[in-house]
């Protein structure tokens, strides 16, 4: 559905005028086309697209890491090669699977990295008390010597 609104331009803003110089009858339509975008609403509906794809890595974190790194190529790689047959108006849902897989995928390292630390940090609760002792005993000595050498220097005054 097409409305033709008469938009009045804030002032200070740029006008231009299009002139057609061909060998084209007058009564033929313009190839020229201004269709004017809500980036509001892009914005909005595209975080909606970041989103979804966010939920189906999130459902799809306990399938192999060979599959999850081929969805996730695809999904940075298609929309990349796709933005230049499609037509604007699928580039919203491009943008959104783009950054959506790039947020899916940091989403995945994240939860790697996380899952990783548990036997880490399992050894370290395991280990810090037997060894607190001896680092706090460590570190307080080497924080004494530090601050005894530089006492023990003179300080040159700039003249």
């Amino acid at each position: 559905m097409s409305l033709a609104l008469n938009i009045k331009p804030p002032e200070g803003t740029v006008r231009r005028h299009f002139h057609f110089l061909g060998s084209r009858d007058s009564q033929q339509q313009a190839d020229l086309d201004i269709v004017y975008q809500d980036l509001e609403s892009q914005s909005t509906a595209r975080g909606f697209f970041v989103v979804l794809v966010m939920i189906g890595c999130w459902f799809s974190r306990l399938r192999p890491v060979s599959e999850r790194v081929v969805l996730v190529i695809a999904a940075l790689v298609g929309p990349m090669a796709l933005v230049t047959v499609l037509p604007v108006w699928c580039h919203l849902y491009l943008d959104g699977l783009f950054l959506g897989a790039a947020a899916g995928g940091g989403l995945w390292l994240v939860i790697g990295m996380v899952g990783g630390l548990g036997p880490g940090w399992a050894w370290l609760k395991a280990n810090l008390r037997r060894d607190l002792l001896d680092i706090g005993a460590g570190l307080v000595l080497a924080a004494s010597l530090l601050s005894q050498a530089a006492w023990s220097q003179d300080k040159s005054r700039p003249a």
